[in-house]
């Protein structure tokens, strides 16, 4: 039908799946991918990787199971699922990322027997068609919102059964989701487990073909007290108070200036680290810190922080961690800006109280025990934040340490077994096709 009302001649690529082919959206969606390379070639965050996204580089190999973890915090998630899958099975694992933080988490934490880290190509149907024919899945496990229309419309032309899990949607994307709903339909993932009652009934309304239920997040699988002192981070000061300013947004750049000049008024002896939470932006942070008149100095060329300095940045990617055991507080960033916030769980891992501002709607599965106990504090502007930090700092003892952390565990105790049950949704999937060959 479409094609009789196309006053241009119509001929359907073959490389792609027919789920797509014939609806000019998607033929449409195959050429926009094509037009934009010369644009995602010259990205700041494609630039490294761009080559190895176009084309399967290396080649993709065979795998049972593959995982897609879009970024840093996705790749994690997979590695908690690989090594509970590690109990139950040895198959060989396609694991993929879309960013370089990502593919250097996997490389350091996955296992090496049989489990395969790769880039996830670009989402060109033809090229993403390539991918799952070499691949050839048993199953595809996608996590928290992770919906590529050329991916899954490949996935669902070679019956390759789809597991989302920990599934997340905002509010922002359901709106965004439902508009599109009769073409999303058709690629709707096999399974569903989301987070909470709330994300699940969101999914349920754009997949209402898919089976979909509730799971523990993985996230607090991942959230262990350390059983050891971590490795203390060398160069500082031990004398003056550390302040970390983690996970800063491009976007609340300004609020966290703000922040440093009240913190330097209100406790001129502090030592801040700055942690960009994108690489990119070190440069920028360079210029600003030079223009506003603040002492730096970057973490690469700090062998020991002059006393004049009053801010470390930080250009060393996995350093946060380590940062964290070593403050004594701690301010999160992504939320002096409407952008939900970035991991406020960390530092309780260390015993640090964190500062957030108050955005923090990616971490609403948190709940709010943790804010009503006191163990975050919620600052409504930069000066108040800064406020809370010096209050942090001149609070802090070890033996506060331990009751946050004791406080913090109980906390998490009835919150584990995310890993399990993905674990056990891929298993159950695997286990029911094996049964259908029978």
């Amino acid at each position: 039908m479409i094609r009789k009302i196309i006053a241009f001649p119509y001929k359907p690529d073959r490389r792609i799946p027919s789920v797509m082919r014939d609806t000019l959206i998607c033929q449409g969606y195959e050429k926009l991918w094509q037009a934009a390379q010369p644009l995602l070639k010259r990205h700041p965050r494609l630039r490294a990787t761009h080559a190895r996204k176009a084309r399967l580089i290396p080649p993709f190999p065979r795998a049972e199971i593959w995982i897609q973890a879009a970024s840093a915090g996705e790749a994690f998630l997979a590695v908690e699922i690989v090594r509970e899958l590690r109990t139950q099975t040895h198959s060989p694992i396609l694991v993929t990322t879309g960013t370089e933080q990502g593919m250097e988490i996997l490389k350091k934490e996955l296992p090496t027997d049989t489990v395969y880290p790769h880039f996830l190509p670009f989402d060109r149907p033809s090229l993403m068609n390539q991918a799952v024919s070499k691949v050839a899945p048993a199953c595809m496990v996608l996590l928290e919102t992770e919906l590529w229309p050329g991916l899954l419309s490949v996935l669902k032309e070679h019956r390759v059964p789809i597991l989302l899990v920990n599934a997340r949607m905002s509010e922002k994307s359901f709106r965004w989701y439902r508009r599109f709903n009769g073409l999303l339909r058709a690629m709707a993932p096999d399974r569903i487990l989301a987070i909470s009652d709330t994300d699940a009934a969101r999914y349920a309304d754009v997949f209402p073909d898919a089976r979909t239920g509730t799971m523990p997040n993985i996230k607090f699988d991942r959230v262990q007290l350390p059983t050891a002192p971590p490795v203390p981070l060398t160069g500082l000061d031990p004398d003056r108070p550390f302040v970390v300013l983690g996970s800063v947004r491009k976007e609340e750049e300004p609020a966290i200036i703000a922040i440093i000049r009240e913190l330097n008024r209100l406790a001129p002896q502090v030592l801040i680290g700055l942690f960009p939470r994108h690489m990119e932006r070190i440069p920028h942070w360079v210029d600003t810190l030079k223009t506003a008149g603040i002492p730096m100095i970057r973490r690469s060329d700090a062998g020991s922080v002059s006393p004049e300095a009053s801010v470390v940045l930080w250009d060393r990617f996995g350093e946060l961690g380590r940062a964290y055991a070593s403050a004594s507080a701690a301010f999160i960033g992504g939320s002096l800006a409407p952008l939900g916030g970035q991991n406020f769980l960390e530092p309780l891992m260390h015993g640090v109280r964190p500062v957030i501002g108050p955005s923090r709607f990616n971490f609403n599965w948190v709940g709010d025990d943790l804010f009503a106990s006191g163990l975050v504090c919620v600052a409504k502007t930069p000066e108040a934040a800064a406020y809370q930090l010096v209050r942090q700092v001149e609070s802090t003892t070890d033996g506060n340490r331990c009751q946050i952390q004791s406080e913090f565990q109980a906390f998490l105790a009835p919150r584990f077994g995310g890993a399990r049950a993905a674990c056990d949704a891929i298993m159950g999937t695997l286990g029911s096709l094996k049964g259908k060959a029978e």
